[in-house]
């Protein structure tokens, strides 16, 4: 569970306004999260400020990553084209 809420949230609370080094501090994290996700052949297909999650309230928090309803997953074939298909789970 993570006790900081929402991006959403947290950037409200702070009225949109955080440093460029915490901006570049959460961008990182969700490059990384993304990264890792993709590794796996997963597309998440809805990532906004409520779909990510602070662990804390507070600056430089860990970021989790949720909301997957969306999401779709990505093969690649013979020739090395990628084709998505979705999850109905």
């Amino acid at each position: 569970y993570c006790y900081g809420g929402t991006l959403y949230d947290y950037l409200y609370c702070k009225n949109f306004n955080i440093t460029e080094k915490e901006a570049c501090y959460i961008i990182f994290q969700l490059c990384s999260i993304v990264s890792y996700i993709h590794s796996y052949g997963i597309i998440h297909n809805d990532i906004n400020l409520n779909s990510i999650f602070l662990e804390k309230n507070c600056e430089f928090s860990e970021i989790r990553l949720g909301s997957f309803q969306k999401v779709k997953f990505f093969n690649m074939n013979e020739e090395n084209c990628g084709f998505c298909v979705e999850y109905n789970g």
